[in-house]
């Protein structure tokens, strides 16, 4: 039987610090791990780039999502937390997989979101959230899919129509205009369909739907039934929303 490789024979000793956001939050990482990771990190960190120093700096992205990247390279898990605010911030680490063709992290990052989305009925889909997904992906990302659904579900449960109530009216309308994507496919998901049609993005059932995988290549959710996620799931009480002190 194989031996488990233990982090700290693989981690090397030689460390690169990256400065990431606006507010350039330092992180500093093994230069081996982070690497071997990601084919846009080895390339700037052994490459003929100024990285090659071992400084980087991400102005563009985002020191959330960052810092959710360092906790699953180090641990190899995306972190789980109860919260409307841990939500919008696994928005952003889907993206930044996404971006450094992370298909595992961004696969695992979507199990995430859909846990706490479908254990929390408190949990929503925002607005910013939506946008943040259709401005940052291409045409074809599942977060694109979901946000659409999701957002699309929970309107249809607060007002069964399917359409957003006055006092939201204003910023629905400047979600549209700034993301014709998603215009056109909401207009697509809600024309036609009662409340009971709209797709209820499951877990188990449609897990998959969510994912990237190469050409015929199996899903690990195949061959996951729910008793494995039980210790996942939340009481009511326990979700909470860090922007509300």
């Amino acid at each position: 039987m194989a031996q488990p490789e233990i982090l700290g024979d693989n981690l090397g000793t030689e460390l690169v610090t990256i400065y990431v956001g606006k507010e350039q939050k330092e992180y500093i990482v093994h230069k081996k791990a982070i690497c071997d990771t990601a084919d846009y990190f080895s390339k700037a960190f052994t490459g003929a780039f100024e990285e090659r120093v071992g400084v980087m700096y991400l102005p563009e992205e985002s020191s959330d999502a960052f810092g959710l990247f360092v906790h699953w390279l180090y641990r190899g898990r995306v972190s789980l937390v109860h919260s409307q605010k841990h939500l919008e911030r696994l928005f952003k680490l889907y993206v930044f997989a996404e971006k450094l063709c992370l298909v595992e992290l961004a696969n695992k990052t979507m199990d995430i979101i859909r846990i706490i989305s479908l254990y929390n009925p408190e949990a929503e889909t925002k607005n910013s959230m939506v946008s943040y997904a259709f401005r940052n992906t291409f045409t074809d990302s599942p977060i694109r899919k979901w946000a659409l659904q999701d957002y699309v579900r929970h309107l249809y449960k607060s007002n069964l129509s399917g359409i957003p109530i006055e006092k939201d009216s204003d910023s629905f309308r400047l979600l549209c205009r700034e993301n014709e994507d998603f215009f056109q496919g909401y207009l697509r998901l809600v024309r036609g369909n009662s409340f009971r049609e709209i797709p209820n993005p499951g877990f188990n059932d449609s897990g998959c739907n969510f994912h990237r995988h190469q050409a015929n290549g199996a899903c690990y959710m195949d061959e996951t039934n729910e008793d494995e996620h039980l210790d996942w799931i939340p009481s009511s009480e326990s979700f909470y929303d860090e922007t509300i002190s």
